[in-house]
C-alpha cells in the first residue's frame, strides 16, 4: 500500500506531492497526467499525476496516448477523498472523439446541471482534463445536442489548451494543503494586466501571491515578460512557501499567454533549483502528484 504523507489512500499508487509545478525534468520517465478535480469548495483545482513510463508501455503498448485515452485508463483509479477532494470523476457518460473534438454523450440522469455552480464546475474540470482537442461538444445519449436545466441548449465548451490568459493564484484546501490555480472567471487582454492582478486576488478562496510591500514594474523584452521589482527583493527573508507561491504565481500567469517570465532585482542568482538570472521554464503542469 503506498499512501500520503498523512497515511489516507491516495489513488492506487500515488504519493504525496511538494505542491510544486511539474517541469521538463519531472517527464524524462514519466507522462503528465492533468485532470481537473473539484475541492470541497466547490473550486476545480488542475492536478498533474507523472506516471512511469514503464506503466504507459504496459497499459498502451508503443501508442503515445493522448488524454482521453489518459482518462480513460486512469481517472476511476485516483482516491479523489484521499487527496482532500470530493469524489467526482469519472465523468457520467462517454466520450468519442470527433477529428479534433470531443463528444460527451450524457446519460438522461446526471448532476451537472442542477445550479450555475456545478455548470461551472463542470466546465472548468474539463477544460483543464482534455487538452489537444479544440472543444467539446455536449450531446444526448442519441446525439443530439444536451438541454441543461439552467441553460438550455449548451453550447460547447472550447478549450483553451492552458492558455487561459488570466491570473494564477494559490488556493489553500479544507485540509491546509496549498495548490495554485488559474482564475479561469477573469480572462485579461494581455499579461501586464494578469501581472498586474496577481496583488488584489479575485475571490475568498485565492490567497494573495505577492506580498504588500512587494512592488514591481512589468515590461516585454524580446519576448520576455521581465518583472522588475522596484526594490531588491531577498527571497530568503520570506517564508519558503510564500517566496514559491511568489515565483509560481509569476511564472504560471505568464504561461497562460504561453510566455516566459524572467525577474529582475533578486538578490539570490538561484533559488530552490531556480537559475533567476535568466527566464524561468514554463511548466508543463500545475500541483504535481507522483503515481
Amino acid at each position: 500500500k503506498v499512501t500520503s504523507e498523512s497515511e489516507m489512500p491516495v489513488a492506487k499508487s500515488a504519493v504525496e506531492s511538494n505542491g510544486t509545478t511539474a517541469n521538463s525534468s519531472d517527464v524524462e520517465n514519466h507522462t503528465a497526467f492533468i485532470i481537473g478535480l473539484v475541492s470541497q469548495d466547490a473550486l476545480v483545482v488542475p492536478v498533474t499525476f507523472l506516471i512511469p513510463n514503464d506503466q504507459i508501455q504496459e497499459d498502451f503498448g508503443n501508442l503515445s496516448p493522448n488524454t482521453l485515452q489518459l482518462y480513460e485508463q486512469y481517472a476511476d483509479e485516483i482516491d479523489e477523498e484521499g487527496l482532500g477532494f470530493i469524489e467526482y470523476h469519472p465523468f457520467k457518460g462517454s466520450f468519442e472523439i470527433d477529428q479534433d473534438q470531443l463528444n460527451h454523450r450524457l446519460p438522461n440522469e446526471h448532476d451537472y446541471d442542477l445550479s450555475s455552480a456545478t455548470l461551472e464546475a463542470y466546465d472548468e474540470s474539463l477544460q483543464f482534463t482534455f487538452e489537444g482537442f479544440t472543444q467539446i461538444n455536449h450531446q444526448n445519449e442519441d446525439g443530439r445536442q444536451a438541454e441543461f436545466d439552467q441553460v438550455g441548449q449548451v453550447t460547447p465548451t472550447v478549450l483553451s489548451n492552458g492558455l487561459f490568459k488570466t491570473a494564477v493564484y494559490p488556493y489553500t484546501d479544507s485540509t491546509g494543503k496549498v495548490y495554485m490555480v488559474p482564475s479561469l472567471n477573469e480572462t485579461y487582454n494581455n499579461v501586464s494586466e494578469a501581472m498586474d492582478a496577481l496583488k488584489t486576488p479575485p475571490n475568498d478562496f485565492f490567497g494573495k501571491a505577492i506580498p504588500r510591500f512587494v512592488t514591481y514594474t512589468i515590461e516585454e523584452i524580446q519576448g520576455i515578460i521581465h518583472i522588475k521589482f522596484t526594490e531588491p527583493l531577498e527571497l530568503n527573508s520570506l517564508s519558503q512557501d510564500q517566496s514559491t507561491q511568489l515565483i509560481e504565481s509569476f511564472v504560471l500567469t505568464g504561461a497562460t499567454f504561453d510566455v516566459q517570465v524572467q525577474l529582475d532585482n533578486v538578490l539570490e542568482e538561484q533559488w530552490n533549483g531556480i537559475n533567476l538570472t535568466q527566464p524561468i521554464e514554463q511548466p508543463l503542469g500545475l500541483n504535481k502528484y507522483s503515481w
